[in-house]
C-alpha cells in the first residue's frame, strides 16, 4: 500500500493514517458486528459499496476522436467503421458516431486496441456480416441470443433494432430470445429459427453442442455445413464483441433504458 501507483480506498486509508493499532477499518468491523455470521470479505464489499455509492464513475475508455488519432491505421480504420457502421446503423435507427464525434458501441474499444487487433476485428465483423452465407434473420437470431445470455447492453439495444428494422424478426421472436423462452416455445419463429436459437444457446451454456442439437441446426440451414460454419464464426464473434462491452461498460445513448438492469 505504499507504492507510489496504487492508492487504497478511502476504508482503509483512514486506517492506515490511525495509531491506536486497529488492523481493519470501523465500517468493516461494524458490518461484522451487525451480520450474523457476515464473513470479513462480504464485510469489506460492503464497506466498499457503501464508499462508492453515489459517485460517478470516469469511462473506462476515453473516446478517441479522428482529429486526435494522427495519421495511420488508427485514422484508416476510424473512418472504414463510420462508412460501412454508418450505414447500418443509420437503416436500423442507431448512430454510430456520438455527438463528439468518438465512436459508439464497441467501435471506440477497436480503436484502443493495438491497429492491428481493432482492424483485424472490424474485418471479421464486415465478413460476418456482408459475406456470410446465413440468412439475416438466422444471423440476428443467433446475436440476439448471445446478447440476452451475456447480458450485454449496447448488443441488444443495437441488434435489437436490426433484427425488427433491417432482418424482419417478428417482436414476438425477439421479446422471446430476450426472456429467455424454451427453443419449442419461441414465439412466431420458424423451425430454422428455433433450431438456430437452441443451437446458440447450448454453445453458450454448456460449452458443447450435442449430436441431435448439431443435425436439427444443420438441418435448418439447408444442410450446408458452410453456413452452419458461418453461423458459428459470427456467434462467437459476438461473444467477444459481447466480453470488450461488458468490460469497458460502454454505455447507451443517453436517455436510453438498459435491457439488462442489474
Amino acid at each position: 500500500l505504499r507504492s507510489r501507483n496504487v492508492r487504497a480506498p478511502l476504508i482503509w486509508r483512514r486506517v492506515l493514517s490511525t495509531s491506536d493499532g486497529r488492523k481493519m477499518p470501523r465500517e468493516v468491523v461494524a458490518a461484522m458486528r451487525e451480520g450474523d455470521g457476515v464473513s470479513y470479505q462480504d464485510a469489506m464489499k460492503a464497506a466498499l459499496a457503501k464508499e462508492g455509492e453515489g459517485a460517478k464513475a470516469p469511462p473506462r475508455l476515453g473516446p478517441r476522436l479522428r482529429a486526435e488519432l494522427g495519421e495511420g491505421e488508427s485514422v484508416e480504420l476510424y473512418d472504414q467503421i463510420v462508412s460501412s457502421r454508418g450505414k447500418v446503423g443509420s437503416k436500423a435507427g442507431f448512430e454510430a458516431v456520438n455527438d463528439d464525434g468518438s465512436l459508439a458501441g464497441p467501435w471506440n474499444a477497436m480503436l484502443a486496441a493495438s491497429p492491428a487487433i481493432g482492424a483485424a476485428v472490424e474485418r471479421l465483423a464486415n465478413a460476418c456480416r456482408h459475406e456470410t452465407s446465413v440468412p439475416m434473420e438466422l444471423l440476428e437470431v443467433g446475436i440476439l441470443t448471445i446478447a440476452t445470455m451475456r447480458k450485454c447492453d449496447f448488443e441488444w439495444f443495437a441488434h435489437e433494432k436490426i433484427a425488427t428494422n433491417v432482418a424482419g424478426l417478428k417482436a414476438a421472436t425477439i421479446g422471446g430470445i430476450k426472456n429467455r423462452v424454451p427453443p419449442q416455445d419461441l414465439p412466431e419463429a420458424s423451425d430454422a429459427q428455433k433450431a438456430l436459437y437452441a443451437y446458440a444457446i447450448e454453445l453458450e451454456t454448456t460449452h458443447r453442442i450435442s449430436d441431435a442439437t448439431h443435425l436439427a441446426a444443420l438441418r435448418a440451414v439447408g444442410n450446408s455445413e458452410r453456413t452452419l460454419a458461418d453461423f458459428v464464426f459470427t456467434i462467437g464473434l459476438y461473444s467477444q464483441v459481447a466480453f470488450v462491452l461488458n468490460a469497458f461498460q460502454v454505455p447507451l445513448p443517453p436517455g436510453t433504458p438498459k435491457p439488462f438492469p442489474e
